[in-house]
C-alpha cells in the first residue's frame, strides 16, 4: 500500500504540468483498474478541494464530481470516505467552505443539531442551529 499526495490528484485534474499530468494519469488508470492499491488521506482530499476552489476557481459541483470520481477508483482507499461524501453534498448544496461542510457532516453523523460558532455560513444549512457563546 502506498499513499497518494494531493499534488498527484491536482496534476491529474488541472493538467498544467505536462510530465506530471502524464504520470498522474498513468497512476489513476492503474488505480482505476485495481492494478495498483493506494490510499489517500482526509488531509490530502481537503487540500485538493481547497486548492481547486481557491486557486483554480473550480465550481463546487465540479469539485464534488471529481472527488466522487476518485471514490470510485477500485485501487484507491479514501480515509473518512463517508464523512467526505456527506460533506461534499453539503458543500455543493449550501455553497459553504468545505471545512464548514465537514463540520455539518460530522454533526449529522452524530445527531448533533447545534454548533457554537461566529461563522454565519452555518445559518445557510437547514437543520443546524448556530449559537454564539
Amino acid at each position: 500500500m502506498r499513499l497518494v499526495d494531493a499534488n498527484i490528484l491536482l496534476r491529474y485534474y488541472i493538467e498544467n504540468v505536462s510530465e506530471h499530468t502524464k504520470a498522474a494519469k498513468r497512476l489513476i488508470v492503474r488505480l482505476e483498474s485495481g492494478e495498483e492499491k493506494a490510499a489517500v488521506s482526509f488531509t490530502a482530499i481537503s487540500e485538493v478541494i481547497f486548492t481547486l476552489e481557491r486557486s483554480y476557481k473550480i465550481s463546487h459541483a465540479d469539485i464534488r464530481k471529481y472527488v466522487m470520481f476518485l471514490m470510485t477508483l477500485n485501487g484507491l482507499s479514501m480515509e473518512a470516505a463517508d464523512l467526505i461524501q456527506e460533506a461534499l453534498e453539503v458543500y455543493e448544496k449550501a455553497r459553504i467552505p468545505f471545512g464548514d461542510a465537514v463540520q455539518v457532516a460530522y454533526m449529522r453523523q452524530r445527531g448533533i443539531q447545534e454548533i457554537y460558532s461566529f461563522d454565519h455560513d452555518f445559518d445557510k444549512v437547514s437543520g443546524i442551529v448556530r449559537l454564539e457563546p
